[in-house]
């Protein structure tokens, strides 16, 4: 191949003819922008907090300077105090009396201690030597041992020791004794010498003591005295506190709980949440002139408890340190970028920092079983309204309706129970046939089939037992369980028929206060309901317990009889200027509802039912049903089949026809007041009278039997029978979803319906917040529930199904805080509230309290104001009838005795129903409110007086001191100061209450009190019960420490200036023996 030359065209190139200064200098400075960028954004960016704590540090400065220089001047006040001059007088006194004294000790004491260090010194030498010789005199043997004795001797006693001891003048002084002597002398001055009485360092520092001992007493009362009357820190602590601000660390702080594997960070920016002292907006911007809200909010203390609550502090609860801030606030602990991310608010954290509005939410994880919980009124509120309005009709809450959850288990129990009886008896059954065939002939065979025999009637004997003990939980269970609304079954009895429809179309048309909410029925739905609701209710006539005529009564003095017995604390009418009891319903239109009969026969006795029912007599006849429902009621002609009188009470529970357990009462919790037929009628000719001249359209629609299944249809639909009793739906399951981990459901799951896109683009105008969020799902389902349904074309079927009730705002937070709360939080054991002993009794009696609302007449917690005691006949303003309102059970458990409780609870009568007493109050017959008879189980009366007794910090079982009997010198003492201080006046015994008895009767004493409340009570009655009309001031301490009844000896009865004891042990131990004095004149 030959060689070619190619000619190319030259081309500069392009590193030596063109510069690239321009794109070097660009990307250096780009470089070096985003370098700076970045470390000011390690720096700064991302450490915002710096500048929070820098202003943090000032701030804390300028509010502990003024809360210094406000203690200081108070402490100069309160020094000014004569109490405390007086004491510093007297310790000026003391120390000028006893000064030259000190002085002579103080001297006495420095020479002392100055011979004896130089004593001390002198022996130590020989000391080691002689203790040397001492030991190897006791180890040797034979005559070594007896020369290193007498060495030892010689050493101790024999050989002169020189001491330079100090004198008085300041010169020393040469004293030469022998080591033994010098010992006894070092012993002298540092005791006493036994010879001469001359006073050692020890003796002296004694006598020191006892002279400073009154100064030292007044020094206490005054460091007593500036406690009680100063607030907050001491001036020493303010002081410390300022010096450690010069010593602040800046950066990031954190808390790390190991066993939880959590580190919270919130204390870098929340600066002031530990802050020992009370850090306030007010106190911000007025001192520290901090004005920023935002600043605010993270240089504020964590809040305290209001002073006049008995609110604890919730950070000694709680320590950060154990529990860290997000396991009750939300949000992300560790974020400490930006508010946005450490508060949670990013998209894809689950755990968001509760609005200020819900923070008590937190609280609801860990004490999910508390009714009442001291310092969380909002979370308190939302459970109490979830209760009161039945919420737990519809949706299943762990906690609420649990008398239904033990009665499916019991229930199961008692299935599993008969088919292991059946069992054991076709056991029973073969086993019997090899004894009884006589083929059968082999001994061990026959021996073995009779030990069988016999261990299966033991085990049959124990299945009996077993049945006995889970009939009598179906039976008390039944009894306690109480449904929110009224008996549907009763309808045909109770209800006027035109106006059954009017009210459920518009509930709070009738009555605004209702517990009833508002459906949005559509079409015939709510003709369909009520016909099938009245078709369906039991035919009175047919019934084994109709309701009788009665006459109609006086209702002026049944309008005075429901005003005073107590009716008040639980209903309102419009007669009262200020309405009492919204615990159940408003009855100012009763009268346009509620058959006069019927209404008089409830009032006598509200427990009272048409008929029982069986739900195993429902299930024998739900096979007969072409529609699968069922009828378990027991009718009079049910009784009849089994030539039975219809008869069903709390003696009487079992079902003719199956011998299973009967629903024997009403599940509802109003209790009967005892009150006479002639009363009951009094008292339901008022509320008849309760009416406005509304005429209701003719119900002629209610016997269309065309319309029954539809309504049935809709009643299954709308759930109906959560909160009522309805034939053939008695066991019925919620409609609704259950809410015991609501707050946990991943917000995808929460129906937005088509507004969910509006909801995910639009903010909360207060917060700033998302609206896509459990927190506003919750909120704007409560006020509007069929928001979500919104533009969705739906047959009536797959609408959404929940009413409205009409909440209002802070009803709908209160309701928001407790739903957001009820979530599936992981924790250790140790962070959830598990109460024991006491604390679980309070706990269940708080239940019950609320259940029956016992709180609507009495006080259990100080400052509580009942429903009762807030109408103008209580509150003594027209009458003087202040004093006869029901007592307030502060203390109740240490008052009483819980055997009397018991059975107080039991029947608050505490008579026969055949006695004329029976219809009055046990212990305070002068009052004219009633205590109701509530009808309740042994069970729940155990709960009541276990709740009191932890209360009161008692405990269970108590049993008093034995009591001492009384001599004819004590006996005749007693009698005379019991007339002579006018007790009688007040209090009944054997009489009949006069117009100024206002005090329990003495009869009760010594089987209701507790020795111990009834000393305290007589010797400062105001400090048990601070509203208690019982006088104060009774009983004096004497020189002698007893207590004597105040005034003069001489005015004293001569018995009793003849007894030489303690007044008030000897009223007690005559109170606890009252009746054995004083037998009471019969019944």
């Amino acid at each position: 191949m030959s060689d070619t030359n190619i000619q190319t065209e030259s081309r500069p190139d392009p590193l030596l003819k063109s510069s690239l200064g321009g794109h070097l200098a660009f990307w250096s400075i780009l470089f070096f922008l985003s370098t700076a960028w970045a470390m000011w954004d390690e720096f700064v960016g991302k450490r915002g907090y710096l500048g929070y704590q820098a202003a943090w540090a000032q701030a804390y400065e300028d509010v502990i300077s003024s809360e210094k220089d406000k203690q200081e001047a108070l402490e100069e006040d309160v020094k000014k105090d004569p109490s405390y001059v007086a004491w510093g007088k007297e310790i000026d006194a003391i120390q000028k009396k006893v000064k030259q004294r000190v002085g002579e000790i103080k001297e006495r004491s420095i020479l002392l201690q100055r011979q004896v260090a130089a004593i001390s010194a002198a022996r130590k030498r020989p000391a080691g030597l002689i203790g040397m010789v001492h030991n190897r005199a006791e180890s040797a043997a034979g005559r070594t041992r007896e020369k290193k004795k007498q060495q030892y001797e010689k050493l101790k006693n024999k050989d002169p020791l020189p001491v330079e001891l100090p004198q008085a003048d300041g010169t020393t002084k040469t004293v030469t004794h022998t080591f033994a002597e010098w010992t006894k002398i070092l012993i002298n001055k540092k005791t006493s010498n036994a010879e001469t009485g001359e006073p050692g360092v020890g003796a002296l520092a004694q006598e020191r003591g006892r002279l400073g001992a009154p100064i030292q007493v007044l020094r206490k009362k005054q460091a007593d005295f500036l406690d009680l009357n100063l607030k907050g820190l001491e001036l020493a602590q303010l002081a410390s506190l300022l010096r450690s601000i010069d010593t602040l660390e800046t950066g990031i702080k954190q808390v790390h709980v190991e066993d939880v594997g959590l580190v919270d960070r919130c204390t870098t920016c929340h600066l002031g949440a530990l802050a020992p002292i009370d850090i306030t907006r007010k106190k911000l911007t007025d001192i520290a002139g901090v004005k920023d809200p935002d600043l605010q909010a993270l240089f504020m203390s964590h809040p305290r408890p209001d002073p006049l609550s008995d609110a604890p502090d919730l950070l000694d609860l709680h320590p950060p340190a154990r529990f860290g801030c997000s396991p009750c606030h939300g949000g992300n602990g560790t974020g400490t970028i930006s508010t946005h991310l450490a508060h949670g608010l990013n998209k894809h954290w689950m755990w968001k920092l509760y609005a200020r509005e819900n923070f008590e939410a937190g609280c609801q994880q860990c004490h999910d079983s508390s009714l009442v919980l001291p310092g969380a009124p909002v979370l308190n509120a939302g459970r109490e309204l979830f209760r009161q309005r039945g919420c737990w009709s519809c949706h299943k809450r762990e906690g609420f309706n649990i008398e239904v959850e033990q009665l499916t288990l019991v229930s199961t129990a008692l299935k599993a129970n008969s088919a292991m009886t059946r069992q054991r008896l076709k056991e029973q059954r073969d086993v019997q046939a090899i004894l009884d065939d006589e083929s059968v002939e082999d001994d061990e065979t026959l021996r073995r089939a009779g030990n069988r025999v016999d261990s299966i009637r033991m085990r049959l004997s124990s299945l009996e037992t077993e049945r006995a003990t889970l009939s009598k939980q179906v039976r008390n269970l039944n009894l306690e369980r109480k449904r929110q609304g009224p008996n549907l079954k009763e309808l045909r009895a109770k209800i006027k028929r035109d106006w059954i429809l009017p009210w459920l179309e518009d509930p709070r048309g009738f009555r605004p206060t209702t517990t009833m909410p508002q459906f949005r029925f559509e079409g015939n739905q709510a003709k369909a309901i009520a016909a099938f609701l009245w078709q369906n209710a039991i035919d009175p006539a047919k019934s084994g317990n109709p309701v009788a005529k009665q006459a109609p009564a006086d209702a002026t003095k049944g309008r005075e009889l429901f005003e005073t017995r107590g009716c008040m604390a639980c209903h309102t009418t419009d007669d009262q200027e200020r309405k009492a009891g919204g615990f159940a319903a408003d009855l100012s239109r009763v009268g346009e509802k509620v058959n006069y009969d019927y209404l008089a026969r409830w009032i006598y006795d509200p427990r009272q039912r048409l008929a029982p029912y069986s739900p195993e007599l429902k299930a024998r006849t739900v096979i007969a049903d072409p529609d699968g429902v069922g009828d378990g009621d027991v009718m009079a002609a049910d009784y009849a089949q089994k030539n039975l009188a219809p008869k069903w009470d709390r003696d009487n529970t079992v079902c003719p026809q199956t011998g299973g357990e009967l629903v024997v009462e009403n599940q509802t919790v109003m209790p009967t007041l005892r009150l006479t037929w002639d009363e009951a009628r009094q008292i339901a000719s008022y509320l008849a009278t309760k009416r406005t001249d509304k005429a209701y359209p003719p119900a002629t629609f209610l016997n269309d039997t065309s319309l029954f299944k539809a309504g049935r249809k809709w009643v299954k639909h709308y759930g109906c029978a959560g909160c009522h009793e309805i034939k053939g739906f008695e066991e019925e399951a919620p409609v609704g979803t259950e809410l015991t981990k609501e707050g946990s459901k991943p917000i995808e799951r929460l129906d937005f319906g088509l507004l969910t896109f509006d909801y995910k683009r639009t903010k909360d105008k207060k917060s700033g917040r998302k609206r896509y969020s459990h927190k506003h799902f919750f909120m704007d389902k409560l006020k509007t529930p069929e928001i979500f349904d919104k533009n969705k074309v739906k047959p009536p079927e797959e609408k959404l199904k929940m009413p409205n009730f009409g909440f209002a705002d802070e009803e709908r937070i209160a309701l928001t805080t407790f739903l957001l709360g009820s979530v599936d939080s992981q924790y250790p054991d140790r962070f959830y509230y598990r109460p024991q002993g006491a604390e679980k009794d309070i706990e269940r009696g708080w239940w019950l309290v609320k259940k029956y609302n016992c709180v609507g007449c009495h006080t259990f917690r100080p400052g509580d104001i009942p429903a009762i005691q807030q109408l103008e006949w209580f509150r003594g303003e027209t009458k003087e009838n202040i004093d006869k309102a029901a007592p307030q059970l502060v203390g109740q458990g240490f008052r009483t005795n819980p055997k009397w409780l018991t059975k107080f609870l039991q029947n608050p009568a505490l008579v026969r129903k055949d006695n004329p007493k029976y219809h009055g109050n046990g212990v305070r017959p002068y009052l004219n409110v009633r205590m109701p008879t509530f009808k309740l189980t042994n069970n729940e009366v155990q709960i009541l007086v276990r709740f009191f007794a932890a209360l009161a910090n008692q405990a269970l079982p108590k049993v008093d001191a034995p009591i001492d009997p009384l001599t004819l010198v004590e006996t005749a003492a007693a009698k005379a100061a019991f007339a002579g201080k006018v007790c009688l006046k007040c209090h009944v015994t054997d009489q009949p209450p006069g117009p100024l008895t206002n005090a329990p009767s003495f009869l009760l004493a010594a089987e209701r009190l507790n020795p111990d409340w009834m000393r305290r009570w007589m010797v400062e009655p105001s400090a048990l019960d601070p509203t208690t009309k019982m006088p104060g001031g009774i009983f004096t301490r004497d020189p002698r420490g007893r207590w004597v009844f105040a005034g003069r000896p001489a005015d004293w009865p001569p018995e009793l200036r003849r007894y030489d004891g303690d007044h008030a042990n000897l009223l007690v131990r005559y109170m606890r023996q009252y009746n054995l004095i004083n037998p009471p004149k019969g019944d």
